[in-house]
């Protein structure tokens, strides 16, 4: 590679793993080397392994039901929270909690608590930080603490009659949901705070992580309501403020995001788009042919090494640092979701009336 004038940073991409480099530079003065530098030796790393083995469990077959999200407390023993609608046959009540010990799944009705009457409705996100420290929202907000569920209300002027379509946090004292009408809020362990974010547009992903430097976390979300005119929007969320560092629409929109701060960030959709920095366009991503035959809905990782993302038509792909491998553990249907922890992956929808759960231990 030759580079004529001033440089700042070059980037070698596509290498193999698992194999050392050498890289040398020399400047050249009418053909003539005038210097050289020192040998420079790097060795790529090795990938992670793709070789999971699965078991798919369905659950309900009653009223169509599915699962929307998952959070995997722990790995050995396992214990995974899974959350959505289920209907057993013959049945009308609604279970909305799904939890899986290892030996198997159990059903569970958690009520929303509203002018003294409880309401089941379907919960569509969940985070815990321990078994103990569990967070579910959808028509609300409920904490569980180990020995009961507590509504965590949203005041009027933080929260309309939207839904809730995701929560994250660090902790019990830092807690972001965001959802329909462009509505997102902070929760710092005693009072709930609006933050503007600048579109009526539904929110659909949210994540966050810690920053290169350790100072605090990058959060960002997507926001997109597909066909609409107003666009496919990146919001990120710094100081309870929010701001759009990408808008560009896109016909059948955004879903999902991660990303590693500074380093890589990834959107999924009608589409895979990434970039290295926030002050970059995404790329669409096309070389991918598995990621490429359908919908995305979901998106999950652990590093650079570990991705998994979900979508319809039975779409599930892991990443290994090196290459996707193609997992489709679901006949019909689609996965809403993927979470993957350790060696563990837990990937969720529905196929025909069942809700479906694909637990993958590698």
């Amino acid at each position: 590679l030759t580079v004529f004038g001033r440089d700042t940073l070059l980037t070698d991409a596509g290498l193999e793993p698992s194999r050392t480099y050498t890289y040398s530079a020399v400047r050249i003065v009418d053909t003539t080397v005038k210097e050289k530098s020192n040998d420079l030796r790097v060795t790529t790393e090795a990938p992670t392994s793709s070789a999971f083995q699965w078991r798919i469990d369905s659950l309900g077959g009653g009223t169509s039901s599915s699962l929307y999200d998952v959070t995997i407390i722990r790995t050995d023993p396992p214990l995974i929270y899974a959350v959505g609608d289920v209907y057993l046959p013959g049945e009308t009540k609604r279970y909305n909690l799904a939890m899986w010990d290892g030996s198997g799944w159990s059903l569970e009705r958690i009520p929303y608590r509203y002018e003294g009457r409880d309401f089941y409705s379907p919960i569509k996100t969940v985070i815990a930080f321990s078994a103990t420290d569990t967070w579910f929202a959808g028509n609300g907000v409920l904490h569980w603490d180990g020995s009961q569920y507590i509504p965590m209300p949203l005041p009027s002027d933080v929260w309309g009659a939207y839904q809730i379509n995701k929560i994250w946090g660090t902790s019990s004292s830092n807690i972001y949901i965001v959802g329909d009408n462009g509505s997102i809020a902070h929760y710092n362990g005693s009072t709930w705070r609006k933050i503007e974010s600048g579109t009526t547009l539904p929110i659909r992903g949210l994540y966050g992580a810690m920053k290169e430097d350790g100072s605090g976390y990058e959060i960002l979300c997507v926001a997109d309501s597909y066909m609409e005119p107003e666009g496919s929007k990146v919001i990120k969320i710094e100081n309870d403020k929010a701001t759009t560092v990408w808008n560009d629409r896109r016909d059948f929109g955004l879903d999902d995001i991660w990303f590693i701060p500074g380093k890589r960030y990834i959107v999924v959709g009608d589409g895979f788009w990434e970039t290295d920095s926030l002050s970059k366009p995404f790329r669409d991503i096309r070389e991918f042919d598995v990621l490429n035959a359908a919908y995305k809905h979901t998106i999950c990782g652990v590093n650079n090494k570990d991705i998994v993302v979900g979508g319809s038509f039975s779409l599930l792909v892991h990443f290994n640092g090196y290459k996707w491998t193609s997992f489709f553990p679901f006949t019909s249907g689609a996965a809403w979701g993927a979470k993957i922890k350790g060696d563990l992956i837990v990937a969720y929808g529905y196929a025909g009336r069942y809700a479906i759960a694909a637990i993958g231990r590698r």
